[in-house]
Parts: structure tokens; sequence; C-alpha cells
């Protein structure tokens, strides 16, 4: 793959990935209601602690540098690649902290998610879309 076409390659899916984070915040305000009942009771009763606090923090730290790896990887910069990769390291394991409900359509969009970020990252670093001529 020559270099511009790695380069539309990486935009187009950075793109499609913001599109798609987009697309998840903004199911995640309703998601409760998407449950089926006896799920939704059952996140009801879960106490509000710090720790929930905590995660709910660190996942707004989260989307916040994800965006910004987002925006340089838009510029083609190097260093948004590595952010990303930390980002997606560091946050999945936001998922082993505390159990997630969550319907099936964010489920499905989380999926298409990680995909993505996988296909963008084996642009960025695997293709001469971030090189820098010489």
């Amino acid at each position: 793959m020559d270099k511009n076409n790695a380069q539309i390659t990486l935009r187009v899916g950075v793109v499609g990935l913001l599109a798609t984070v987009a697309v998840g915040f903004a199911l995640s305000f309703f998601s409760d209601k998407l449950l089926p009942v006896e799920l939704h009771q059952w996140k009801e009763a879960q106490e509000v602690g710090f720790m929930t606090f905590a995660v709910f923090g660190l996942a707004i730290l989260g989307l916040g540098l994800l965006l910004i790896s987002l925006i340089g990887l838009l510029f083609l910069q190097r260093w948004a690649a590595w952010l990303l990769l930390v980002v997606c390291l560091v946050f999945n394991f936001l998922s082993l902290v505390e159990p997630t409900v969550e319907p099936g359509i964010m489920a499905f969009l989380g999926s298409g998610e990680d995909l993505l970020t996988g296909a963008v990252l084996a642009v960025a670093f695997f293709t001469s879309a971030l090189k820098k001529d010489a």
C-alpha cells in the first residue's frame, strides 16, 4: 500500500471510529431503558459508592484521551497512534473493576469499535501512513 492510500485508509478508519464513539456515547445516556426490567432493577439497586465515581472519572478521562488521540491521527501524528494504543490497553482494564450490564446494541457497537480500533492501529503501525518523508 503506498503512502497516500495508507493515509486515506487511516483517516477513513479514524472518522468511522469517531462516529461509532459518538453514537455509543449518545446511546449510553438511555441504555438503561433498553435493558430488560429485571436487569434494569438490579442495576439501579447497586449502591453508588466511591468506586463507582472513580470508575466514572476514569472513563471520562479515557474518553478525553481517546478523542485527543483520534484528532492527532487525523493530522497523521505518530504520537497519537501510541496514545491510542496506551488508552486502549489501560482503559480496557476498567471492565475488570466491576460487573457491567449493557443492552445488546451497546455490546454490538462496542465490538465494532474494537474492530475499527484494531484496524486503525494496524494501518498506523504497519503501513507507511505515519512515516515522515525522507
